[in-house]
């Protein structure tokens, strides 16, 4: 299980990978953005994240005490597309 993020302007270089590992450290912000939002980052499929949903996202992430170099990655694109008002692409396997 891993999942590809993607800006939605190029579908076709990553910006970042996530893997297992990674998807089961932020597993409580995935689901806790599922609660408040409805919005699923599904490990098998394709998921649209928008600028609002990005912010619930990284604010949860952000009280994560266990951040890979990965995660870190992460939450700076994140912030970047939330910055930039821009979707992102999470694309799962």
């Amino acid at each position: 299980m891993s999942m590809d993020i993607y800006s939605s302007s190029d579908k076709k270089n990553p910006l970042v990978s996530l893997s297992g590992s990674d998807i089961r450290s932020i597993e409580k912000a995935i689901s806790m953005l599922k609660e408040k939002t409805g919005v699923y980052l599904d490990p098998y499929g394709t998921t649209k994240i928008y600028p609002d949903h990005g912010k619930i996202l990284l604010s949860i992430i952000v009280n994560n005490k266990e951040k890979t170099k990965t995660i870190m990655r992460f939450m700076d694109i994140i912030n970047e597309y939330i910055t930039k008002n821009d979707i992102l692409i999470f694309e799962g396997d």
